[in-house]
């Protein structure tokens, strides 16, 4: 559309606290009020980022919930033709109080479970926040490189994204970087704590690896040191407390909204991922100032080099410990480590720096490929 914003209407799989809808609502909040006028949410599963849009001023649709199970989601697991177009026409009914949108935007692979989302007249972007194995989990490859091939605009979170799409599903195209952005808060010249817990935030799942925390934790007490160690996103339940000990000496809190409310003074901050593209704990993180340590996965080692935090190769636990154990030692480096972070972050991964680059590509107002990434 010529001279006026288009419609837009963003597809993401669900409403929940994860990374991916939390960094949709984000560039979302970042956006004037004008622009979020043309703006559209449709979910597949209902959360409590819902309140929150709407009091963007965002108008939401939901398919499923709790409380309404409709036929799409129970036939869904089965796959075929026949479950396709059933969960479509829970799409479709979730879509009548929407307007039509000018483009779509499938924000986050699992999004692509929504068959039915796009009119057949709308633009596509699809932007993508996953590595191999969630990629994996979310869409078949046929159906994302499907969508991929005839999207106007594919962009990704971090460059390493693209090689994991090659090997997914065999999409080779162009992309442009769009990165997820830090919260907002004022930690301007704020130094990092001397003392405090070494922290790990998210939720505790093989993918974030909270298991490799209780080995941190194992190997530091033997060590001698008694830093506490905190877990906050909830005790593994389910298939993932098989190899937690019950008795394990990291400290479990509940999952929460606000997490950093509640860690209280940090003195390093561990990422153990053994997958994850931009953990948005490292945006924060750097944005609060606080040194960082992390297992290599996706653009952390590009996002902590120049001593902006440490990284260590990907299951080399040792020189886990030792990077946490130098940065205990070490408050001074910490505390360069945290600032130099914090000035990176606020540079590149700032939400009006990121929502308005956002904006620019789901909307096409201007080449995106153009701009640098931070």
């Amino acid at each position: 559309m010529i001279g006026e914003s288009p419609r837009v209407r963003v597809v993401v799989h669900d409403l929940g606290r994860s990374g991916v809808p939390v960094v949709l609502f984000r560039y979302l909040e970042a956006l004037p009020a004008a622009l979020r006028d043309g703006v559209s949410v449709l979910a597949g599963w209902d959360g409590p980022l819902r309140r929150d849009l709407s009091a963007l001023g965002v108008r939401v649709g939901v398919v499923w919930s709790s409380e309404h199970r409709r036929a799409g989601r129970l036939v869904a697991p089965l796959g075929g033709r026949a479950a396709a177009l059933a969960v479509a026409a829970d799409v479709r009914r979730a879509a009548r109080r929407l307007p039509t949108p000018d483009v779509v935007v499938w924000h986050g692979a699992g999004s692509l479970q929504l068959t039915g989302a796009r009119p057949e007249v709308a633009a596509s972007v699809v932007h993508l926040h996953e590595l191999d194995v969630a990629l994996g989990r979310s869409v078949a490859p046929q159906v994302l490189r499907a969508e991929l091939e005839r999207a106007r605009t594919v962009a990704v979170v971090t460059p390493e994204v693209g090689p994991a799409l090659e090997r997914y599903c065999g999409w080779v195209g162009s992309s442009v970087v769009v990165p997820g952005c830090a919260d907002r808060v004022d930690a301007t010249g704020r130094e990092a704590p001397t003392t405090g817990a070494v922290v790990g935030i998210g939720a505790p799942d093989w993918r974030k690896g909270a298991d490799r925390l209780v080995a941190v934790a194992a190997e530091l007490r033997r060590r001698g040191v008694s830093t506490p160690v905190r877990w906050i996103g909830g005790r593994p339940s389910g298939r993932e407390q098989w190899w937690v000990d019950a008795a394990s000496v990291v400290e479990w809190d509940e999952s929460t909204d606000q997490p950093w409310s509640r860690a209280g003074s940090v003195a390093v901050v561990v990422v153990p991922s053994r997958e994850d593209p931009l953990p948005l704990v490292v945006l924060e993180a750097g944005a609060r100032g606080l040194p960082v340590v992390a297992a290599a996965t996706g653009g952390l080692p590009a996002l902590l080099a120049e001593g902006r935090g440490t990284v260590v190769d990907a299951g080399d636990l040792s020189s886990l410990v030792d990077a946490v154990q130098e940065y205990l030692g070490d408050p001074a480096a910490a505390a360069a480590a945290g600032a130099g972070l914090r000035e990176w972050i606020r540079a590149g991964f700032d939400p009006d720096v990121v929502g308005a680059r956002w904006w620019a590509t789901v909307s096409g107002s201007e080449d995106s490929s153009a701009r640098p990434v931070h």
